[in-house]
């Protein structure tokens, strides 16, 4: 499955024991060419669970052009202590892991759906000037977020909703409706006695 050095892949085998474990990490510096050589603060570390994913990922920063890859690794006794550190740089690896076949099974899938959802927003947009329904829309997609609420006990008044509503209707409801640009909290709700209203309107 995988191809890279092999005084780092019989690591892996160290997991298995009781008294030892190890730990990985990969440090980088993203795009940057040079690491910056007085504090460091370019220099990226993170740290993975196991050899595997610590791969998974070297093959992804590679793949994204990152800079100064390294891989480290450390391997502790049961009392914690480090018995053995290092790292290899100037990296070199294939990675033909089946994390790799899916993801890119998936972009292919997104960028199937993506084209397909470009395909039907030009479509739209042909219909909209064709039939001169442009502003039709845009009104359809302002009433799309209008949310209205119904008073419970007593009508419009001052005092009696939040404020910020857009629109009344007095004819609709027991006591009439009341709309807002934003979904009401359901403190507001309890606090002015209203209840959304989910009829045509």
């Amino acid at each position: 499955m995988f191809s890279t050095n092999p005084a780092i892949t019989s690591l892996s085998k160290w997991k298995e024991g009781k008294d030892y474990t190890i730990t990985y990490a990969i440090e980088h510096t993203k795009h940057d060419p040079e690491l910056e050589e007085i504090n460091y603060s370019n220099l990226i570390r993170e740290e993975f669970k196991d050899l595997e994913q610590t791969l998974y990922f070297l093959n992804i920063y590679q793949q994204q052009g990152y800079q100064n890859i390294t891989i480290m690794y450390t391997v502790y006794n049961k009392d914690g202590q480090h018995i053995i550190e290092d790292y290899v740089s100037e990296i070199d690896i294939t990675l033909n892991s089946k994390h790799q076949e899916e993801t890119n099974k998936r972009n292919k899938e997104l960028t199937k759906v993506i084209e397909e959802q470009q395909k039907e927003l030009e479509l739209y947009k042909q219909f909209l000037t064709k039939y001169n329904s442009i502003k039709l829309f845009e009104k359809f997609k302002k009433e799309s977020n209008i949310h209205w609420y119904a008073y419970r006990l007593r009508g419009f008044s001052l005092g009696c909703q939040p404020k910020g509503h857009i629109k009344v209707d007095h004819s609709k409801g027991r006591h009439g409706i009341i709309a807002y640009d934003r979904e009401l909290t359901q403190k507001e709700l309890d606090d002015y006695e209203l209840i959304p209203y989910t009829e045509a309107v």
